[in-house]
């Protein structure tokens, strides 16, 4: 099956020149190391040599990376010029023009922003836990002209340049990586770099220098804040500061302060060997041709997958749930592989182990993968433990729903699971773990046993 677009009427299609970009950024970020690491060595590749061919990629796909978040912001603005036009004169079959354009600018980002979380995704190793330390879930990202852009970028060429064997990544053009200006990778470990600029900053830091202020300094802080022209300055680069020191502390010791929550955190040392379908998926995705347009499974632990194209792709989710529960059950909820382009704490689809046609093909709706996770099968596993899962009433589920308000629990038909353990302790699973069956593509198995330990609540 070919992938690109190849007919006339698809030439000039918005998408086509757009995804050949991204095609390049893509080879960069995640193939670059394996192809070029030879020539490095003279045919001689080491883990160093393999490391230098990796930043050199990631360097460059960097720069188109800013270069296309730059004109996708570019072009919302004047689309939203446009929107507020067309509304003000009611408009709208002009309004809906605006807003499909704003639609598919809004789908460039996510693309394009993801490529870039897939850099910084080799550079913490893949850990969904240092994710989670360094993101806020902050709802939309800075606007790049608007921020120290030039500063930044500067820090990073020059640090780039005369350290091959590490790496300094712009936050802001990641999803997930919401601490600091710089998520730096190098000798010491991960760091979060604040970068300030303009006379304010300056004029803050000085004050912030003068006084070895610290954020645990409150008493001293207020005496010399009080009435001060840059307090409000002060204080928010302070907050800055503490935050990237707690997150660099915890990444690199395993215990300190979360920044997220505030939360004191401890790290297991123990790990779960982290199963995936992958295979399942490209299985999957390989039947599909000329003369087929679906292909489906199901595997233990009540996760059903299906793979569809043309017009197929319409009727997967009802084929899933037909297939799940023998009849149409439209309101249990069906994923689309896709959907993680929009979901910033996930494995990017571009790092896992599908071939460049594969991945291109579900980010650009040629093909779509659903999938069905039946929790009550799921659970079934918890059987296979030292842990016991159980459904909370209807009613208790939705008080500690309100209780949680923070964070979405795992609900199925109203009610949530609580998972105790022969210790005594016991938690309420989140909706994380949904989350990391479909879009991090971990089997059922293996997420229960994660969830089962001790250990690791915070799957």
């Amino acid at each position: 099956m070919r992938s690109t677009p190849q007919s006339s009427s698809e030439e000039y299609h918005p998408l086509v020149l757009f995804e050949q970009r991204c095609r390049t950024i893509y080879r960069l970020a995640c193939k670059h190391g394996a192809e070029y690491a030879l020539r490095l060595e003279g045919e001689r590749a080491t883990p160093e040599s393999f490391r230098r061919a990796c930043h050199l990629g990631f360097a460059e796909a960097q720069i188109l990376i800013l270069e296309e978040l730059i004109k996708i912001q570019d072009s919302r603005k004047e689309l939203d010029v446009k929107l507020k036009s067309a509304k003000k004169s009611r408009d709208k079959l002009a309004s809906k023009e605006v807003k499909q354009q704003i639609g598919l600018e809004n789908l460039k980002e996510h693309i394009v922003r993801r490529l870039a979380d897939s850099i910084a995704w080799h550079l913490i190793g893949g850990q969904n836990y240092i994710a989670r330390r360094l993101c806020h879930r902050e709802s939309s990202r800075p606007t790049l002209k608007a921020s120290n852009l030039a500063s930044v970028l500067n820090f990073v060429n020059e640090y780039n340049d005369s350290n091959p064997l590490g790496f300094a990544l712009i936050s802001d053009i990641t999803s997930f990586v919401q601490l600091g200006d710089v998520l730096l990778a190098g000798e010491n470990g991960l760091q979060i770099i604040e970068l300030k600029e303009g006379v304010k900053n300056h004029e803050s830091m000085s004050v912030i220098s003068d006084n070895l202020l610290t954020e645990a300094e409150d008493e001293q802080i207020r005496k010399i804040l009080d009435g001060h022209p840059l307090n409000d300055q002060i204080r928010r680069i302070l907050r800055q500061h503490a935050r990237a020191t707690q997150a660099t502390t915890l990444l690199n010791t395993g215990a300190g302060i979360d920044p997220a929550t505030g939360d004191r955190v401890q790290i297991p040392d123990v790990y779960h060997v982290e199963e995936h379908y992958f295979d399942e998926i490209q299985k999957l995705l390989t039947h599909l041709g000329p003369k087929k347009d679906w292909a489906f499974t199901v595997l233990e632990g009540g996760l059903y997958i299906g793979a569809y194209k043309g017009v197929w792709r319409r009727f997967g989710p009802s084929l899933l749930r037909r297939t799940a529960f023998e009849e149409v059950n439209d309101v249990y909820p069906v994923a689309s592989l896709r959907e993680g382009l929009a979901e910033a704490l996930v494995e990017p689809i571009f790092v896992k182990p599908l071939n460049e046609d594969q991945i291109f093909d579900i980010a650009f709706r040629r093909v779509a993968v659903f999938i069905l996770l039946r929790l009550d099968q799921m659970l079934s596993l918890y059987s296979g433990t030292s842990a016991r899962a159980e459904f909370l009433s209807v009613k208790q589920s939705r008080k500690q729903q309100e209780k949680c308000r923070a964070h979405k629990l795992f609900m199925h038909e109203g009610q949530c699971v609580r998972i105790s353990h022969p210790t005594g302790t016991s938690f309420l699973l989140g909706d994380g773990v949904r989350t990391r069956v479909v879009f991090d593509t971990l089997t059922p198995r293996c997420v229960v046993a994660m969830s089962a330990s001790d250990s690791t609540s915070d799957v």
